[in-house]
């Protein structure tokens, strides 16, 4: 009895280190899109590489440049020379009051894939990404999308029969009553060619 006791021990600590070593990685990558108050993180193409700025676009959002100093940190590249058009970037930047981000680590993207987990590589800037923007105002609505305007740029989301919002007011519930002026926070995901939102919090 204490032999089969002790095999079974032993098969289930095979079976949970197994499981580590090949556990998808999608709660340990970045998100592609974080606006917070005071930070960015974003995944993008490359569209601009300046004297001390990097320019990248992504599918929901204006262009968004970035400064870049030597306290700028590089992965798989040495500086901000190495860059060019078309390159695949992970950018983690600090929110800077009446000027661009401060970009505090830049990584570019290789073949390998876009960002990394227990388990292998997860790729982004694909579906399923995700988008998540603390604060923004409503600026614009039109048919089936609304642009918000955060301290950093202007974002489109796209909503669909999916979409949950949440409003302080009991008799408001869905997109008919999103109003510009708004203050909302937004969780979305990336479908490849834009972004769409999944659930919308109405803040004011």
């Amino acid at each position: 009895m204490k032999i089969l006791y002790k095999q079974i021990i032993n098969i289930t600590s095979l079976l949970i280190v197994v499981g580590v070593l090949f556990l998808p990685a999608f709660s340990f990558v970045e998100a592609k899109f974080k606006n917070t108050r005071s930070s960015l993180k974003i995944d993008g193409v490359v569209v601009d590489v300046g004297i001390n700025t990097l320019t990248v676009s992504t599918p929901g959002s204006l262009d968004i440049t970035v400064d870049v100093n030597e306290r700028t940190r590089f992965s798989k590249v040495d500086s901000l020379n190495d860059l060019s058009k078309g390159d695949q970037v992970y950018i983690k930047a600090k929110i800077r009051e009446g000027q661009n981000p401060l970009a505090k680590r830049i990584k570019k993207w290789g073949d390998e894939g876009y960002g990394y987990g227990y388990g292998g590589t997860i790729i982004y800037g694909t579906i399923g990404d995700r988008v998540k923007i603390k604060e923004g105002k409503v600026i614009g609505k039109k048919g089936n999308t609304f642009t918000i305007l955060t301290n950093v740029t202007e974002i489109t989301f796209t909503v669909n029969e999916d979409t949950k919002f949440k409003f302080k007011e009991k008799f408001k519930e869905d997109f008919d009553d999103l109003a510009i002026n708004d203050i909302v926070k937004v969780k979305g995901r990336d479908n490849g060619t834009e972004f769409v939102a999944t659930r919308v919090k109405i803040r004011n």
